[in-house]
């Protein structure tokens, strides 16, 4: 349910209740896990400084924009209107169409520019026309096949460059952003081997995706393999390729299924420092996400599609099913910085935790498959 904006006290609280409304995703006419691509994608524009980048109508692929007004008066027009309906979109008022107005900003700003056209761009703004568009009875299928066109045309485009396919780019590339280190590692290798290998890794990485996510099998292990590549490229590159860092791992979210109903969350009176954490993730619950449950005794246990987490992974998966902590990741993300890899590395970190998560809730799966055939099954 969205966050009511009725003023019943301080200024204070009606702020912290408009920044409730801004994390919220549910309760309006578009799907939750939708919502939240387009606030991620939006929050990403404005923070990473694109929103200032909006075109002057300077060298426009449609000839019709040179006769809209000054330069200046166009791009603050677009300014204006992008920032009215992202105010909109992040208050949950008229959600789709707003979604559809912040992408046409996109468009008409690249139909205006040539100097303004970039991959990114394009690729944002259709993610946000076709989250508008998005049928909220239907399977989000159009944002579906464009991540997976988004990852093999990328792969056929690196096929077909003869200097992607025996390394020379890769090799420019990393000697220049990596003059002293590079040469001597790539040494080991012979002549542009290393080059070619990552080249192909690259290359192999986006046929996968691509297809594993037209399958839609092994879906969360899609999407951590998709984040852990985007971060990777940013460790190793030192930059946020654009909107690509955020925008790409954002639409992994139209192949989510977002909890529809309160997560029961149980927690024991005694949770040492998981006490504390659960303090902080029950005031930042702005849309009631979760269903609080102390109980006299036991750790802290989430249940989520059928299954129940405990302890430090319970946490875990109680970070993974608030939208707060994807807004916290993306602002971060977002700012410009002179070194993008220290915020790769603690979206490493992350990874890394959900990953050892898995593992261990595997692992105990298996152990606990095993026990029946042992005899030691307890009452």
């Amino acid at each position: 349910m969205a966050t009511d904006l009725t003023w019943t006290g301080s200024p204070g609280s009606y702020a912290w209740a408009l920044l409730g409304r801004a994390f919220s995703i549910r309760g309006t006419a578009m799907r939750p896990n939708i919502l939240l691509m387009a606030k991620l994608v939006t929050l990403d524009f404005i923070f990473s400084g694109q929103i200032v980048m909006l075109s002057r109508h300077l060298v426009p692929f449609i000839g019709f924009f040179r006769h809209v007004g000054s330069p200046s008066a166009f791009h603050l027009a677009l300014l204006l209107i992008f920032l009215v309906a992202a105010a909109s979109l992040f208050l949950n008022r008229h959600v789709r169409v707003a979604c559809v107005v912040l992408g046409m900003v996109v468009v008409v700003s690249i139909a205006s520019s040539m100097k303004y056209y970039e991959n990114n761009r394009e690729y944002t703004a259709l993610l946000l026309v076709l989250a508008g568009l998005d049928d909220p009875d239907g399977d989000s299928w159009v944002l579906r096949w464009q991540v997976v066109l988004l990852y093999f045309a990328a792969a056929v485009n690196k096929v077909l460059l003869a200097e992607w396919r025996d390394g020379y780019f890769f090799q420019a590339w990393m000697s220049y952003l990596h003059h002293a280190a590079w040469p001597k590692v790539a040494g080991l290798f012979g002549d542009r081997v290393l080059g070619a290998l990552l080249a192909w890794m690259a290359i192999g990485t986006e046929f996968a995706l691509s297809i594993g996510f037209a399958l839609r099998r092994h879906v969360p292990v899609l999407i951590w393999v998709g984040v852990a590549y985007h971060t990777t490229l940013v460790l190793v590159m030192n930059r946020s390729f654009g909107m690509f860092w955020i925008a790409a791992p954002s639409a992994y979210l139209a192949f989510v299924t977002w909890p529809t109903e309160p997560l029961p969350v149980r927690f024991g009176q005694e949770l040492g420092r998981l006490g504390r954490w659960v303090s902080v993730l029950k005031r930042l619950d702005f849309e009631g996400a979760f269903r609080w449950q102390p109980v006299p005794q036991g750790e802290l246990e989430i249940s989520v599609h059928g299954r129940t987490h405990r302890a430090w992974r319970a946490l875990v998966w109680i970070l993974l099913c608030n939208p707060v902590s994807y807004f916290v990741v993306a602002f971060f993300a977002a700012l410009p910085q002179p070194e993008p890899r220290a915020m790769a590395l603690i979206v490493f970190a992350i990874l890394g935790a959900i990953a050892l998560s898995a593992f261990a809730e595997r692992r105990e799966g298996l152990h606990g498959a095993a026990m029946p055939a042992t005899g030691s099954v307890n009452a």
